[in-house]
């Protein structure tokens, strides 16, 4: 019972917008919105500012690298403009780590020191992998 009354209440108010919008105008008209204190976004912790003052940084690098891959000339300087991009991303995930790093020193979190550590080692020189060898070929049996 309660279903056929909220389905017809539900499509009421979402078609309120369609009929509020004139077809003469295709732009909807932008909405203000007032938060209430308790809706407002928690304010960012040290850390957090930390990393988007880094992650603010590298998209400003990483719009001029972009710039500078469309704008590439030659084959060359297309693979140079990639490879900084991704210097640019590995160098910024390495500074997130470091700054969670800095921060789980000082909560005195040895654990995630250790695994913060590890993971900032394995980026900056990552794991070689051995050479891959041939593989043997079945040996087949003569009857």
């Amino acid at each position: 019972m309660k279903r056929s009354v909220l389905i017809p209440a539900l499509l009421a108010v979402l078609a309120v917008p369609l009929v509020a919008q004139s077809p003469a105008d295709d732009r909807a008209a932008p909405v203000a919105v007032e938060l209430s204190d308790d809706a407002r976004p928690a304010p960012l912790t040290p850390m957090m500012r930390e990393i988007r003052a880094l992650t603010d940084a590298e998209k400003i690098q990483l719009d001029e690298l972009k710039l500078r891959l469309e704008s590439a000339t030659s084959q060359a300087a297309h693979l140079e403009a990639l490879a900084e991009i991704g210097r640019l991303k590995r160098d910024t995930e390495i500074g997130i780590l470091e700054i969670q790093l800095k921060h789980a020193r000082e909560a005195g979190r040895s654990e995630t020191v250790a695994k913060l550590e590890e993971s900032i080692r394995n980026l900056q020189s990552p794991p070689r992998r051995g050479v891959p060898q041939p593989r043997a070929e079945p040996e087949t049996t003569r009857r």
